[in-house]
């Protein structure tokens, strides 16, 4: 085979996977749009206090303090942060959160999501911190509205709780049906652009 023949294969092998690389760009696009996890309270829940969490940590804590800020004010998780020097480390050592309850309070939806926290203080991690934060669908999505004291019968995975979230039955067929569609096309895509490759005795 000559250089030229070479050149012949290698531009529509460069296409199909160009074809490829410009429908997976669109799929997570799509989910960048449409799949994000922000109108799960749970999650809203422990992305705040993560961020809160963060605002001890070096390097990071102005850009941690704007994201908490977002969703609630940080001056509400002050009993959260230890009282102590974290070294430039994150405030908690670990943290998780559990399923929320939602309910209507006053005309809006409120969510309570179960929470458990370690405090990192003096080169120590201290007992646990349980609490609840109440979050507030205000129609742009769930704000921060309070953090509280644990709510009985609500309580982490860890405690035995339910998983802060539960990806439906359909969500795993889904992903299956689009993980063949996705075979299936990047296989016709690297086809069709090398139908026009040079025939080999």
């Amino acid at each position: 085979m000559t250089a030229a023949d070479d050149r012949a294969f290698a531009r529509p092998f460069r296409r199909g996977v160009l074809g490829v690389a410009i429908l997976f760009v669109f799929i997570g696009g799509l989910l960048a749009a449409f799949g994000s996890g922000a109108d799960r309270p749970a999650g809203v829940a422990e992305r705040w206090l993560a961020d809160v969490g963060d605002t001890t940590r070096k390097g990071v804590r102005d850009r941690s303090r704007e994201a908490a800020e977002e969703v609630g004010p940080v001056e509400l998780a002050a009993d959260l942060l230890p009282d102590g020097d974290t070294d430039g480390r994150a405030a908690f050592a670990d943290l998780e959160v559990g399923q929320a309850t939602v309910r209507e309070e006053g005309g809006s939806p409120t969510a309570f999501v179960p929470f458990r926290l370690h405090q990192r203080v003096d080169g120590e991690t201290r007992d646990a911190v349980d609490g609840t934060v109440v979050l507030v669908d205000d129609g742009d999505g769930w704000r921060v509205a309070a953090v509280g004291p644990p709510v009985p019968g609500q309580e982490v995975p860890s405690e035995g709780g339910d998983p802060a979230e539960r990806a439906p039955v359909g969500l795993f067929v889904g992903a299956i049906a689009l993980a063949i569609v996705l075979t299936v096309t990047c296989s016709a895509l690297v086809r069709l652009s090398g139908s026009d490759a040079p025939a080999t005795e």
